[in-house]
């Protein structure tokens, strides 16, 4: 028998679904073992999440005068952290906000304002869920609310802010 690649199948319709049976069943043999593993369809963020994401955070630093990876930190500090903390989905990520802010009396100010951005630098987007990327989303549109910007909203806006049924 031939080498197999591994098959993703995501069982959206009839016809992902058919599909599905006949590779299993043009595998299926009495010699040869396979695993089948059946989930739900989970989704990291969205295009237009991304999309959405960087044409504000671009217009916020021209807006403000800034480089947009400052607000990019800024944002993953201030807004994702936040989020990351209460749903606990990200390995480790509490247990290094717990050490760092158990060191917040043990430094100076100085020292704690760069161990805090150091580990927002780290925080990464991409282990956002949709659900929590629209929060993320959702908390940089009410700060720029509050500091008076005006952020573009395009087609993109609904479906990342999943607004689109």
């Amino acid at each position: 028998m031939q080498q197999v690649k591994p098959a993703l199948f995501k069982l959206v319709g009839d016809t992902q679904r058919e599909h599905c049976i006949k590779q299993i069943n043009q595998l299926y043999d009495a010699e040869h073992r396979f695993q089948v593993e059946i989930k739900p369809i989970t989704k990291d963020r969205s295009k237009a999440q991304n999309r959405l994401y960087w044409k504000w955070i671009n217009l916020i630093a021209r807006e403000l005068g800034d480089e947009s990876e400052y607000y990019h930190i800024y944002f993953k500090r201030r807004v994702l952290s936040p989020i990351y903390l209460e749903d606990d989905n990200v390995k480790g990520f509490k247990a290094r906000c717990l050490h760092l802010a158990s060191i917040r009396d043990k430094v100076s100010p100085d020292e704690y304002e760069k161990l805090a951005e150091m580990m927002a630098d780290a925080i990464t987007t991409t282990a956002a869920t949709v659900q929590q990327f629209t929060r993320y989303l959702e908390g940089i549109e009410h700060w720029a609310i509050k500091m008076g910007l005006t952020l573009p909203v395009s087609d993109d806006y609904n479906l990342a802010m999943g607004r689109n049924l």
